[in-house]
C-alpha cells in the first residue's frame, strides 16, 4: 500500500507517484495517496532535504548497533541468531558496498555453526565491531555519476574474473 518515488527531479517523482497511485486505485487497491516533500524520512532511510544524499535514520542505526553490542557480550549465537543481525547489518552497508567485504568470517560461521550455538570466534568479533564502527559513515550521494565501464571479478582462477572489464 506504499510507493516511494525517489527522483533529483521533483516534478518527474510526483509524476511517477501519481501514475501508480492512479493504477492502484483503478483496480481496487488502497492507497495513502500521493505526498511530495524534499527530504525526510521513509522506510529506515533519511533523505538530505538539501543535497541528494541518502543515509539510514538514526533510529536504524542505534538498532542495529545494540544489537551487534547485545550479541558481542553474550559471545554465544548460532548461525542462525547470526545471520538475522547480519541481515540487517547487510540491508544498511548496501549503501556502501564495500564495507560488506569486511564480514568474511561472520559468513563462514553463518555457514559452519547453523543452528547450534557456540561461542563467538574472535575473527567474528572483531569484524562485527568494525562493522558497528563504520555505521556513521553509511551515505550515498544520489548524483554522483555512473561508471560507463562495467567491471567483472571473480576469485575463480578459470571464471570470468581477473578484473575483466566490459566497455
Amino acid at each position: 500500500d506504499n510507493f516511494i518515488a525517489f527522483s533529483q527531479n521533483e516534478e518527474a517523482a510526483t509524476s511517477a507517484a501519481e501514475l501508480v497511485n492512479e493504477s492502484m486505485t483503478k483496480v481496487g487497491l488502497p492507497t495513502h495517496g500521493v505526498e511530495v516533500t524534499r527530504g525526510g524520512q521513509a522506510l529506515g532511510w533519511s533523505f538530505d532535504e538539501g543535497e541528494p544524499v541518502m543515509r539510514p535514520t538514526p533510529r536504524r542505526l542505534w538498532r542495529i548497533r545494540l544489537g551487534v553490542e547485545a550479541l558481542l557480550e553474550r559471545g554465544w549465537a548460532s548461525g542462525k541468531e547470526l545471520e538475522i543481525i547480519v541481515g540487517h547489518l547487510t540491508f544498511a552497508l548496501l549503501l556502501r558496498r564495500e564495507m560488506l567485504s569486511i564480514m568474511g568470517a561472520v559468513y563462514l560461521f553463518i555457514r559452519h555453526v547453523g543452528e547450534g550455538r557456540v561461542r563467538l570466534w574472535p575473527a567474528v568479533a572483531r569484524e562485527l565491531r568494525w562493522a558497528v564502527s563504520l555505521l556513521p559513515l553509511l551515505h550515498r550521494r544520489l548524483s554522483a555519476t555512473w561508471c560507463s565501464r562495467v567491471v567483472i571479478t571473480d576469485a575463480s582462477p578459470y571464471g570470468m574474473g581477473g578484473g575483466s572489464c566490459l566497455s
